[in-house]
């Protein structure tokens, strides 16, 4: 048993890899906590810059409605065309309440992340990236694992450690030993006393001792154990390692994937955006209707949120990819 210091240098090995996968995870959940708080961020611009998009929506519904109205009272066009502009700028209103509703919930989220009770952010945020800086063919290649893989290894070896540990226990102990004994042998105590300190009446033992377990079928489960343990702790970590990788072949494309979307979804506002002017430059000579002008205003504005959400998801896909040690 603990021949060479081997039991001594398992539990110095298993403490060791306790702190360092204590350590490791703590690290692991600090990114997690700098990502949770990045995407609430970014999520809080999407939202401001959706209640931006939607109040130049309701403005440009209540002109529409103001020109149909002065066309009712005229009595140069029809009432529904009136009441339909009506009907748009309030349910232009009612998303804008849902959308400033949705701005207090994400503001409490983060402001509680610094410690401020409050729903209002008071700080001035930054902007969503231009198009230059949010369309590209980034390359993402994983030079090493997680921080929290890297704490599952630790702990793996730090299992295995304490299952060398315990074998050390159940192994056979060979001791040599001696014994010298200094001894006083006059018939006066205070002779016999002075004696004692010396080396003249020196007694000496000799021997070897031997101890090791009888049952050596109970013995041969116990290592049995030890070597089902240490498997099943390679496997955990070897899962660890797989769902690791799993998931950043996952969070890379959904990144890639997402920048193809806001790449088609700026094409698309960019047309939005032609297609109404045009239509509102017929619809001043009369040879459309409101009607058209309000569906081709509603397509330009959902065509500016779906490119907000889609730089919004980018950069919190981002913020998940940091977790990695990546910087994009």
């Amino acid at each position: 048993r603990n021949a060479f210091g081997a039991e001594t240098k398992a539990t110095q090995e298993q403490l060791k890899s306790q702190a360092m996968a204590m350590s490791l995870a703590e690290q692991y959940k600090q990114k997690l906590i700098l990502a949770n708080a990045e995407a609430i961020y970014w999520g809080l611009v999407q939202i401001r810059e959706t209640i931006y998009v939607q109040k130049d929506s309701l403005n440009r519904a209540k002109k529409i409605r103001e020109w149909a109205a002065r066309r009712d009272q005229l009595q140069l066009g029809d009432r529904s065309d009136y009441l339909q502009a009506e009907a748009a700028v309030k349910l232009r209103e009612l998303e804008l309440l849902a959308t400033l509703d949705e701005e207090k919930s994400v503001g409490r989220q983060f402001n509680s992340l610094r410690g401020i009770a409050s729903t209002t952010v008071e700080e001035s945020l930054n902007q969503l990236p231009t198009e230059e800086s949010s369309i590209g063919s980034p390359i993402l290649t994983k030079t090493s694992i997680r921080d929290d893989v890297k704490a599952a290894l630790a702990q793996k070896n730090s299992g295995q450690a304490g299952i060398d540990s315990a074998a050390e226990k159940i192994q056979p102990v060979f001791e040599a030993f001696t014994n010298i004994s200094m001894n006083g042998r006059d018939k006066e105590f205070s002779a016999s006393s002075s004696q004692s300190f010396s080396t003249d009446h020196p007694t000496y033992t000799f021997g070897i001792r031997f101890n090791a377990p009888l049952d050596i079928s109970i013995l041969n489960q116990v290592h049995a154990g030890y070597a089902q343990e240490r498997t099943a702790a390679e496997l955990s970590y070897q899962r660890k390692l797989f769902e690791e990788q799993r998931e950043w072949d996952d969070l890379k494309n959904k990144y890639l994937e997402a920048t193809k979307r806001l790449s088609y979804a700026i094409s698309i506002e960019k047309s939005q955006n032609e297609k109404l002017l045009y239509e509102k430059t017929r619809h001043a000579r009369g040879r459309t209707t409101t009607y058209q002008v309000l569906l081709f205003e509603q397509d330009y504005a959902n065509a500016q949120l779906n490119r907000i959400r889609y730089q919004s998801d980018i950069l919190k896909l981002a913020a998940q990819i940091k977790t990695f040690g990546e910087k994009i």
